[in-house]
């Protein structure tokens, strides 16, 4: 049996989603969202349950779905698969740490494609020799490279990141302004799929090298309220080495002390405050 969580401001169709799968589906719409878009025909009913938000902000839409899935984590038989339909990576910590509890449950992230999106989101470049050159292909590709490579020995600066980008991939038979141009695509692409992230001044690569828990502590601390978070340095290094299990590695908790000040959840903070910018 399944639970289906639907992050529609994201996806933004209910098309090809198999929502007869599904024994209860939670369906979240965003503030400004007007309409859904559902072009499919089924047998059976479904049970929807649908979520509006009211307000608009910042992942707010996110702290809803985090929301129903505790709630729902706590009232249902660990039996029950849990399921978030969204393509933000940014639920695989949740999903994580719901399926890593004493009585875990199964949680995962689905995340939908549709084909006129990804003609849309693959961008492509002509060469002045007419070829063409798929960004989708360079990410696969650098990603390759990244799974066989030693973790000491991936790039952590940006400039090296970008040269290693580069000469991975086909982008190296590209010309100079080409190659310029499907570098920055392919970086982009994969810090928003968080494929790398930014810790202080360095790359860390979460599915290589232990960097989950800075996704995981990011999604766990901003679904908390603004009374209920840490208020001190210490108490902070505190909670950290304490939801990510690290309790006894200082450098660690440090790394995402570094991971949350280099993506504005909070700034340089004194050993007595903690200034949250989120």
């Amino acid at each position: 049996m399944k639970y289906a969580f639907i992050d529609y401001e994201n996806i933004h169709s209910l098309n090809n989603l198999n929502l007869n799968c599904y024994e209860k589906i939670f369906l979240f719409l965003g503030a400004n969202l007007q309409s859904i878009q559902l072009s499919e025909k089924f047998n059976d009913e479904l049970n929807i349950t649908l979520i509006t938000v009211q307000s608009s902000g910042k992942n707010n839409l996110d702290f809803h779905i985090a929301y129903y899935l505790g709630k729902m984590d706590m009232q249902t038989d660990k039996n029950i698969e849990f399921c978030v339909i969204s393509k933000d990576n940014g639920y695989l910590g949740i999903c994580e740490f719901i399926q890593n509890q004493r009585n875990a449950r199964k949680c995962t992230l689905f995340k939908p494609q549709y084909q006129a999106e990804e003609s849309q989101e693959i961008k492509l470049i002509e060469d002045k020799s007419a070829k063409t050159a798929n960004i989708e292909q360079y990410i696969e590709e650098f990603q390759a490279y990244i799974s066989k490579t030693k973790v000491e020995h991936l790039p952590r600066k940006k400039d090296k990141l970008c040269n290693s980008i580069r000469s991975q991939t086909g982008i190296k038979s590209l010309d100079e302004k080409l190659r310029q141009e499907a570098v920055a695509q392919v970086f982009d692409a994969l810090y928003k799929q968080n494929i790398i992230i930014l810790s202080g001044d360095e790359f860390q690569y979460p599915q290589f090298d232990g960097g989950m828990i800075y996704l995981k502590y990011e999604k766990y601390l901003l679904c908390r309220g603004a009374k209920r978070r840490p208020t001190s340095l210490k108490s902070l290094k505190n909670d950290i080495a304490s939801k990510c299990n690290i309790k006894n590695n200082a450098t660690k908790v440090n790394d995402v002390i570094q991971y949350l000040v280099s993506n504005k959840i909070i700034k340089n903070s004194s050993e007595l405050k903690i200034d949250y910018l989120k």
